[in-house]
């Protein structure tokens, strides 16, 4: 059943473009509090894309980069006139978003931006501690010399100056290079769906900590050495520290918000 979006399309002013509940910033990161160079990335770089898939991408950069901040109404008649798409590849990408646990339906508020929280990190945490050590113990003998290469490339592109939202969709390539792409095709969705969701708490705790991306990319230099050299033990050592240091940063970030206090028109 389709599900049905209300909301009339407004006009686009230059430089910036807004819908109900929506705010899509397209200038130049100047002036911004997050360190984006661009909000959205533009339509069509490959010709062979898909539109829906193309709106996806800029919808995830936005909502990952915090562009579009956690439950904000995701009107679908406003995002196509925003994009300059028409309503069926962003309904489209909507779907893809919500498989991702970027974006949550309700039957009558339609669709929003999922919101962190406290509970969710510990859970999603405690699970990959679980899992990943699992897709480690058969990731170790099947990777290959030309991945790990792949994993050094991903790993330098991960600079301190580069968009938060670039950054994190590079962590996640990587690490689904490095421990996502086992063979057991059931722990794999799971991992990627896991995945999906920590994009949130891994971005917020690269906003939060000026250090985490150093300490991130020491981490994976020190994984993918471990990796060479086949060592499981190191391999999943290095990583449940990893993890271990993504979710107390993003934990501690929830919690100072949970104690500021609120104004009267929040």
């Amino acid at each position: 059943m389709t599900r049905a979006y209300e909301g009339a399309q407004p006009p686009v002013t230059a430089g910036r473009s807004r819908t109900r509940g929506v705010e899509i910033d397209e200038r130049p990161a100047r002036g911004r509090t997050r360190n984006s160079k661009s909000s959205l990335p533009a339509l069509g770089r490959s010709g062979v894309r898909t539109a829906h898939r193309d709106v996806a991408d800029r919808l995830r950069h936005a909502i990952v980069s915090g562009t579009i901040a956690a439950g904000t109404h995701l009107v679908q008649a406003e995002l196509a006139n925003t994009l300059n798409v028409s309503v069926t590849p962003v309904r489209e990408a909507l779907r893809d978003l919500e498989n991702e646990g970027l974006v949550d339906f309700d039957p009558f508020r339609g669709a929003t931006v999922h919101a962190v929280s406290l509970d969710e990190l510990e859970e999603i945490y405690e699970l990959r501690r679980v899992l990943i050590p699992l897709a480690i113990r058969e990731r170790i003998h099947t990777i290959t010399d030309e991945e790990l290469d792949e994993a050094e490339r991903l790993t330098d592109q991960m600079t301190l100056d580069v968009d938060d939202a670039q950054w994190v969709e590079a962590n996640r390539a990587l690490h689904t290079l490095l421990d996502g792409a086992s063979n057991l095709p059931h722990l794999r969705r799971f991992l990627r769906r896991l995945a999906d969701i920590s994009a949130l708490y891994v971005e917020l705790s690269v906003t939060t900590d000026p250090e985490r991306r150093r300490r991130a990319r020491n981490d994976h230099k020190a994984l993918i050495a471990a990796y060479r050299t086949r060592n499981a033990e190191a391999v999943t050592a290095i990583t449940t520290r990893h993890l271990n240091d993504t979710a107390a940063v993003a934990a501690a970030a929830l919690k100072e918000k949970s104690t500021e206090p609120r104004h009267a028109d929040d």
